[in-house]
């Protein structure tokens, strides 16, 4: 937990010639931030299984994804002792302090831990959105999508989302929400639908290859079932909060 100050070098803002780049050692990783030009840095030296492994007492087992609701629990919710690059991935999203405690978000050891849903009600997994390696994000469940709902609106659409932050946002925002946890939607998603009958869905996935692909083809799996539509811009969490309250789907 010590700190020092620097010079910045090569700083954005200027010859930085007043120590004002702050480094923080923490936790075994490094904090930087200057008070120049205002960019942020973190490092950690590479921690690989075979160092872990190496290490006296070390224990390493892999997750079963039908016990993970210990494993949330474990997950701690303190927004205030996040690593600073989960801190900076939930707010380059509009995420604030009382949003991530609102749907539950956490954090591991390994990254930012999403719930997954069946209503507000009823956890049914996590997915951890990871710092380093591949692949990017770990999903826990045996649900096989996550659903937030929100009666006080029945007149709105369902909006059927990719990620589980444009679920949660969306649901911020008014909206009942089905999150697929991808671009694929599977038998139980499916029975869901056919079961809740909501007059007007909307299919808004990422706009990248895999989104147009699956949005055609869930265009084409809901025509006989409901009165469905497509947005094809952006991802619902780059949109702005108030944007989303606004706009009209």
């Amino acid at each position: 937990n010590e700190q020092v100050k620097t010079n910045h070098d090569d700083c954005e803002a200027g010859t930085d010639n007043k120590q004002r780049l702050y480094i923080k050692s923490m936790d075994g990783a490094y904090l930087m931030h200057c008070h120049h030009c205002g960019l942020n840095g973190y490092y950690r030296p590479r921690e690989t299984l075979r160092r872990m492994l190496d290490k006296t007492g070390a224990y390493v087992k892999k997750l079963d994804p039908n016990d993970w609701s210990i494993r949330y629990e474990e997950a701690h919710s303190n927004y205030s002792l996040f690593d600073t690059r989960g801190q900076l991935w939930l707010s380059r999203y509009g995420f604030n302090e009382p949003m991530i405690t609102c749907y539950g978000i956490r954090e591991n050891d390994r990254g930012i831990v999403l719930p997954i849903y069946n209503g507000f009600a009823d956890l049914t997994g996590y997915q951890v959105r990871n710092y380093e390696g591949t692949p990017k994000y770990l999903t826990y469940t045996s649900f096989g999508f996550s659903m937030l709902t929100r009666d006080d609106y029945p007149n709105r659409p369902w909006v059927i989302v990719e990620d589980l932050l444009s679920s949660y946002k969306l649901q911020q925002a008014g909206y009942t929400t089905m999150c697929l946890l991808g671009t694929k939607l599977s038998q139980v998603a499916r029975a869901k639908l056919v079961a809740e009958k909501p007059e007007r869905v909307v299919v808004w996935l990422d706009d990248d290859m895999a989104g147009h692909v699956g949005t055609v083809e869930l265009l084409r799996e809901l025509g006989a079932l409901t009165n469905v539509t497509s947005i094809i811009n952006k991802q619902p969490k780059d949109v702005p909060l108030a944007d989303l309250i606004g706009i009209d789907l």
